[in-house]
């Protein structure tokens, strides 16, 4: 929640704090999840990039991570390893709304990406 009203910085805190009390993998992949979220929002990228990689290996099925760390590594110029993280975005079963946001701003951008080849159709 904190994340999704802007302050980072206690969204951090809180990760870190939950961290320090848990050892359920399942737990610890969304506070990473959120404390690389919380990074990528202040533009510490590879701390953000370190922390959803974490994230991703503890609990490899949630969506949100990958669609947060496509857009850590696009940032960081990495589009290579951005578009795998993009598709297991897209395809992994999500019901998080900010999921379908991220979802729905790629295939945006891709739908007015211009295409460098001409379909022709035959006279």
């Amino acid at each position: 929640m904190k994340n999704l009203k802007g302050d980072y910085n206690a969204a951090i805190a809180l990760a870190l704090q939950g961290l320090q009390k848990t050892k359920e993998p399942k737990l610890q992949a969304a506070l990473y999840k959120n404390l690389g979220w919380a990074l990528f929002e202040q533009n510490k990228l590879g701390q953000a990039k370190e922390y959803l990689e974490k994230a991703g290996e503890l609990d490899p099925q949630r969506a949100d991570t990958y669609c947060l760390l496509a857009q850590v590594q696009e940032a960081l110029g990495d589009n290579d390893n951005s578009w795998l993280n993009w598709e297991a975005c897209l395809i992994l079963e999500s019901k998080v709304p900010e999921v379908f946001r991220w979802r729905g701003d790629v295939l945006q951008r891709i739908r007015l990406k211009p295409n460098s080849r001409q379909f022709r159709t035959n006279p």
